[in-house]
């Protein structure tokens, strides 16, 4: 009986991991990827946003205008280690957060993959919790990308979480972002899009400023 229910459980995601590729595929990665590039607003949920491109370090990330960076306070008070992000940027009282950090090392392209895959398998280990979602890697324009996104629980309720890692001139950088379990469906191809169009200028500085 324990097994049938098992493999019952197994279909059952498998079903939903179906049905969530199939509504990624109907919101369109790539028309997203063009908008944010054109500069466009995005319509996500019952919400419009636009985005604007920041400087992030040495790296330029499109971030929803609508969010703020998180201030020192509530930074020690969401993530109290010592190895939080560089930046986080929330909106609904933290609700919603994204995260970027530049990581102080140099990365061979050659080494990415399994630079990656490392991160990634030790994040499942960590978080055995997670129902993983869906999962994705390739390169474009010199930028190296993988992703994973799932459903997890934290202190904070049920939560959808993607997490990316890009490579570009050989730098490597984290890319998450958070939300209540339901609006993972609409934000997932967003957050693809947002990853997939991060550029390094090696001349970055340690504050934000929109691209001019």
């Amino acid at each position: 009986m324990e097994q049938d229910r098992e493999i019952a459980l197994m279909e059952q995601l498998m079903v939903l991991q179906e049905q969530r590729k199939q509504w990624r595929e109907q919101l369109d990665v790539e028309n997203f990827i063009e908008t944010l590039k054109e500069g466009a607003s995005i319509h996500i949920g019952e919400q419009q946003f636009s985005f604007k491109r920041m400087q992030l370090d040495t790296f330029l990330v499109f971030i929803p205008e609508e969010y703020d960076l998180m201030d020192q306070e509530e930074i020690e008070q969401k993530y109290p280690y010592t190895q939080r992000p560089d930046y986080i940027f929330t909106i609904d009282f933290g609700l919603h957060d994204i995260t970027f950090n530049r990581l102080d090392e140099k990365i061979d392209e050659s080494q990415f993959a399994g630079f990656a895959n490392g991160v990634i398998s030790g994040l499942k280990k960590i978080h055995p919790e997670m129902v993983l979602l869906n999962e994705g890697t390739g390169e474009e324009d010199g930028l190296f990308y993988s992703y994973f996104d799932s459903e997890t629980v934290s202190l904070d309720g049920e939560l959808y979480l993607f997490f990316g890692i890009v490579l570009a001139q050989n730098e490597p950088a984290f890319f998450s972002y958070t939300c209540p379990k339901d609006g993972g469906e609409v934000w997932g191809p967003v957050c693809e899009a947002m990853l997939r169009t991060i550029e390094n200028t090696l001349e970055g500085e340690r504050v934000d400023d929109e691209e001019n």
